[in-house]
């Protein structure tokens, strides 16, 4: 689900916050990032099985230069309320 101004804004100043200088793209040693949509992960579970996964809510972030992408947990970053699975930031 793509972000709102508001939510992108909040993601750059978090991850400002958490991550150093400098912030070299893996691929292309660019320090330029576009914070992008949220997507999401569930558990894997085996052909046959029933049970409920657990899905991890994920805040992609890519070069504008060469498009790399990061993944950020939208939980810890404080996004995303781990109880009720709804956006902290309108």
């Amino acid at each position: 689900m793509a972000l709102t101004h508001t939510q992108q804004q909040f993601m750059l100043t978090r991850l400002n916050a958490v991550w150093p200088h400098p912030r070299h793209c893996p691929a292309c040693r660019r320090e330029e990032w576009v914070v992008g949509s949220v997507c999401e992960v569930k558990d894997f579970q085996p052909a046959g099985n029933t049970a409920r996964t657990s899905v991890t809510p994920l805040i992609q972030v890519s070069c504008a230069m060469c498009g790399a992408t990061l993944l950020f947990n939208a939980i810890a970053v404080g996004l995303v309320d781990a109880t009720t699975g709804d956006y902290v930031v309108a």
